[in-house]
């Protein structure tokens, strides 16, 4: 593989399609590394999903190199509480372990700050099968405040 370098910005609703795709990618891993077995999804309806969820209020970041999306943050802030949501980050597999991940958490932490949330929350794949990912979390700060959710502050 032929390392570009990484940029990573924020989706707009011409980049649903992008997000969708990458969102299923990272449900069809998260699906073969566990009991859940294989889920059917629909990629024209999540594909229409993420139009709508993009136009409301749920915001992405795509991470790109050499004209090809790599990796996806999609984060939302559902209530009042001011905790912010990493719904998913998913990077290709191909491209683990180059700072893909911390950059797309780094970008999303300072969407969150911009934003005003106090915290950012994420719930992490089921364990033992994405131990890794839960150490990633870990080792950009965030923290176990319950089951599967970290949490790290944004002040």
């Amino acid at each position: 593989m032929t390392q570009h370098p990484v940029t990573v910005r924020e989706a707009g609703l011409q980049d649903a399609d992008t997000v969708a795709d990458l969102v299923l990618a990272l449900m069809a891993e998260i699906c073969a590394r566990t009991d859940l077995g294989q889920i059917a999804f629909d990629a024209a309806e999540n594909r229409t999903v993420c139009r709508e969820r993009l136009g409301g209020g749920t915001r992405a970041l795509i991470a790109e190199s050499g004209g090809r999306a790599v990796g996806v943050a999609t984060l939302t802030r559902p209530g009042d509480d001011g905790v912010g949501v990493l719904q998913e980050c998913y990077v290709r597999p191909e491209w683990r372990s180059h700072g893909v991940g911390g950059r797309l958490l780094s970008e999303a932490q300072t969407l969150g700050r911009a934003a005003g949330w106090r915290a950012l929350e994420v719930t992490t794949p089921p364990l033992p099968a994405f131990q890794r990912s839960f150490a990633f979390y870990q080792s950009q700060g965030l923290a176990p405040v319950a089951g599967r959710k970290m949490r790290r502050a944004l002040d």
